[in-house]
């Protein structure tokens, strides 16, 4: 018996340790995170888990991203004991914060490996079947979006964790024989602490609210349950506590906007716009489309036949209810992420969604198994999920390959343009502006979003590079993360003759030559292109001249 566990445990540790290799490969081609505007959001965690670290608030609390801030303090604390190469922790992670980034994400990618062992232990106790588990186990996999997050400092990449957590708990509820009050009570508690701390951790995962709501029976346990996510969420979001009013103040905003980020005309919904989102879900995520189809016409399958049935007098749902409710759930769920997403369109908005398809499949098929015994006898029953199984990963495989040749091109792209300005331009005041690919660039773009620790780092990134200067694309002017008056500009350009600005699509050269001409006095400055890359990044090398 003990051998035969040892086997079943094998089996089910090779998708979660393919996972850990996997998904340091492609963090190794998507690093360093200051590369091709990867530090959005990954930078702004991990100055606000410096924050943590410290023990103020953290400045950024649009998602509200508590709980990613604390696990990337902790793991700050841990790494900066241990392997810390300067006097305080602050100028540690300024110094080196790839190596910080790298840890909070690897630490990441051991949670959500030890999240799918977990979820193949529990599915194969649950139902006895190898086949079964190991798909289950496809749950990050089956979507590429869900999979490039693996390789991020985001929300996203927490929520798959959470996720992962809430299907083992629902798979467990839906399998017990006999529901006492005190296990009841077990089984709220545990959906209301990862419902609140996903709903921390980023808004988007609060339509998971639905699926407890239906599995549990009493009223007395969804009024429990809705206490109890409210407390959690209280709990988890309590290092930005003190920032409350302005998270009320920004839900408000995208709610009652019909654009991302609150902007956009007070219409809630810009049907046109809507419309042509909903549409971009399902054309660009196909397997996506089909699936919920499928869960479409199973729902509509049991209708129709649970209407026969009772005309026959016969109650065979009885044993189904709770995965039916449960597939239901699922749908109801989808359904309200398509909603919201359709109104502030990014398709990683979708990933709660994407994470539920594989469990809604597995669904259906258990549905139709326990409806049809007759047609379903075990042996077809795990052949039919080991055709499943292979097929997700014949058809993923290749998708994986594109991508992961993509980004290494793109990096390798992006490299070229640090190295170029370093070897070339060592010394020289340097221009960067949005979504520019140095270090500099993405700590400074972090900074809006620290809090009271703002000025701090600021002149913390002063400190890296002298004279690194910064284009503010929205305001449209040239600045200095310390000191924003055109004083200290005007003093680093009286010292140097020449300036090197890194430019993209997002920073053209035109409007800070504009700049440096009507608003320094420069007029008869000049500039001419010295690098261009394959990815839109330009150097242009800039002589001033009164």
């Amino acid at each position: 018996m003990k051998n035969k566990s040892g086997y079943i445990y094998l089996i089910v540790l090779i998708i979660p340790v393919s996972l850990i290799i996997i998904s340091n490969l492609f963090t190794e081609v998507r690093t360093p995170y200051y590369l091709l505007g990867n530090y959005d959001p990954s930078y702004v965690y991990l100055l606000n888990s410096l924050n943590i670290a410290q023990f103020t608030s953290p400045g950024y609390i649009e998602h509200p991203g508590t709980p990613l801030h604390v696990i990337g303090a902790v793991v700050m604390k841990i790494y900066f004991t241990f392997a810390g190469k300067s006097g305080d922790l602050v100028t540690d992670v300024f110094e080196r914060p790839e190596t910080y980034l790298r840890a909070i994400n690897f630490t990441m990618i051991l949670l959500n490996a030890f999240a799918l062992f977990m979820l193949g232990i529990v599915t194969y106790k649950l139902y006895q079947s190898i086949p079964m588990a190991v798909f289950l186990q496809l749950t990050p996999v089956y979507s590429i979006v869900i999979f490039q997050r693996l390789s991020t400092v985001t929300a996203e990449n927490l929520l798959i964790f959470l996720i992962i957590i809430f299907i083992i708990i629902s798979l467990k509820f839906i399998n017990e024989n006999t529901l006492s009050q005190k296990i009841i009570f077990a089984y709220t508690a545990g959906f209301a602490i990862i419902t609140g701390a996903g709903i921390a951790t980023k808004i988007i995962f609060f339509p998971f609210l639905i699926i407890p709501l239906l599995l549990l029976k009493k009223i007395s346990n969804k009024v429990l349950y809705i206490i109890f996510t409210f407390i959690s969420f209280i709990f988890f979001v309590l290092p930005a506590i003190s920032y409350y009013k302005f998270f009320t103040r920004w839900i408000k905003s995208l709610f009652i906007h019909d654009k991302m980020y609150g902007k956009g005309d007070r219409s809630v919904i810009d049907w046109t716009y809507f419309t042509a989102n909903v549409k971009s879900i399902f054309i660009n995520e196909k397997y996506f489309a089909i699936v919920y189809l499928i869960i479409i016409a199973g729902l509509v399958g049991l209708f129709i036949y649970s209407k026969k049935n009772r005309v026959n007098g016969t109650n065979i749902f009885e044993k189904i209810k709770p995965e039916i409710k449960l597939l239901t759930g699922i749908f109801l769920l989808i359904t309200v992420q398509i909603i919201i997403v359709a109104k502030h369109y990014a398709i990683h908005y979708m990933l709660p969604a994407f994470m539920l398809l594989v469990l809604a499949i597995f669904l259906v098929i258990i549905i139709t198994n326990k409806l049809f015994p007759e047609k379903f006898k075990i042996i077809k029953l795990n052949t039919l999920f080991i055709i499943l199984t292979m097929s997700v990963i014949i058809i993923k495989i290749p998708n994986m390959m594109y991508m992961y040749s993509g980004l290494k091109i793109e990096r390798t792209e992006s490299i070229k343009v640090t190295e170029f300005i370093n070897d070339k331009y060592p010394d020289k005041p340097v221009i960067s502006g949005m979504y520019i690919w140095n270090k500099e660039a993405a700590l400074n773009f972090a900074m809006p979003w620290t809090g009271y620790q703002s000025g701090k780092y600021k002149k913390t990134i002063d400190g890296l590079r002298p004279n690194h200067l910064f284009y503010d694309n929205e305001n449209e002017k040239i600045y200095c993360a310390s000191d924003t008056s055109k004083n200290f500009i005007k003093e680093v350009f009286s010292k140097n003759n020449r300036l090197i600005l890194v430019s993209n699509k997002y920073t053209p050269v035109e409007k800070i030559m504009k700049e440096i001409k009507e608003v320094y006095n420069y007029g008869n400055s000049e500039y001419i292109n010295v690098y261009k890359n394959g990815e839109g990044a330009e150097i242009y090398e800039i002589k001033l001249k009164e």
